[in-house]
């Protein structure tokens, strides 16, 4: 009798415990996730940045997570495909989905019938991002930013800026730059070039006047002394007397690429907190820290939470230029 009892008991306990967490919203399988190979939806070809950026953290990830993560290249209609894609899939963290700037906050920006934004998405994190610069000739009258600033609003229309490429980070970097310093945009002249390498180039023939690109790229031309950095978007220890903008006090300006993870909105929160803290892991793991570094970008991770507010102020800056280009 007593052993009956007693093994009544411990059901009655062990029910307890099992619905407690049912009611903290964990089922049995989410607290078994993963049980099967994961898959990372990258919405862009193989090759590029966000591919690249994509396959080092499921590589590093998988480590941590004790499970397969295969990546899956969706690109197409400027990230739109894969992105469809990731939300008709089942909402179990069996798919998560690389996550960039340029699919997420510029794309819906820029584009009105964009069918999501990063809002559709329940992010994971933000994992690094790509350091950027202004910058320009050395022959020009203007040393700092200030004085860039001054020369623009005195002499409309005088200079000339380069674009890498249309509707990407240089275009928007300078415009933000422009807005937040009280600079109309149709101050200066944009020239478009087909990638940094022509509007390197351009800068150095001293066709265009300033520029704002990422720095792996011109790092030697600003150690050469062919071209002088204004201001950076997050401090480097390479240009340790160059300031950022935050610190010449337009925050907002200092765009950088960024790279993160996401998953379908409708994921379970215990499988949301399993995948953060495998994220954080990763962006501490010196392996995936020297192959960040080897592809030029810097490890910033960011709390899922935080990169919520992070991505809701860049998008609003984003919507104010592209109002501001359609005037």
């Amino acid at each position: 009798m007593k052993i009956g009892r007693f093994f009544i008991c411990f059901l009655l306990a062990f029910s307890m415990i099992s619905s407690f967490a049912f009611a903290k919203g964990e089922s049995e399988a989410d607290s078994k996730y993963p049980e099967k190979i994961i898959e990372l939806v990258c919405p862009a070809s193989v090759g590029g940045s966000t591919d690249l950026a994509a396959r080092s953290m499921a590589t590093s990830m998988a480590k941590y997570l004790k499970q397969t993560i295969m990546v899956v290249n969706k690109p197409g209609g400027g990230g739109q495909l894969g992105i469809d894609y990731a939300l008709k899939k089942k909402a179990d963290g069996y798919t998560i989905v690389s996550s960039a700037i340029g699919n997420w906050t510029i794309y819906p920006a820029l584009h009105s019938d964009a069918f999501y934004d990063y809002s559709n998405f329940r992010n994971i994190g933000r994992t690094e991002i790509t350091p950027t610069v202004l910058v320009t000739r050395p022959s020009k009258n203007y040393k700092d930013l200030k004085g860039l600033t001054e020369y623009i609003k005195k002499n409309p229309k005088a200079l000339k800026y380069g674009i890498a490429a249309n509707g990407s980070v240089s275009e928007l970097g300078v415009k933000a730059y422009m807005m937040l310093s009280g600079i109309p945009l149709e101050s200066a002249i944009g020239i478009p070039f087909e990638g940094t390498g022509e509007a390197t180039m351009a800068i150095l023939g001293d066709h265009i006047d300033y520029m704002f690109v990422n720095v792996s790229p011109i790092l030697d031309h600003i150690k050469s002394g062919s071209l002088i950095p204004l201001a950076v978007s997050v401090k480097q220890k390479e240009l340790p007397n160059v300031p950022t903008f935050e610190e010449l006090g337009l925050a907002g300006a200092g765009i950088s690429s960024w790279k993160g993870l996401c998953v379908h909105p409708d994921t379970p929160e215990a499988i949301v907190k399993k995948l953060e803290a495998a994220l954080l892991a990763c962006t501490k793991d010196p392996e995936w820290i020297a192959m960040q570094e080897k592809l030029g970008v810097v490890p910033a991770f960011m709390s899922g939470k935080d990169f919520d507010t992070y991505l809701k102020n860049e998008s609003e800056t984003f919507k104010k230029i592209a109002a501001s280009m359609q005037k």
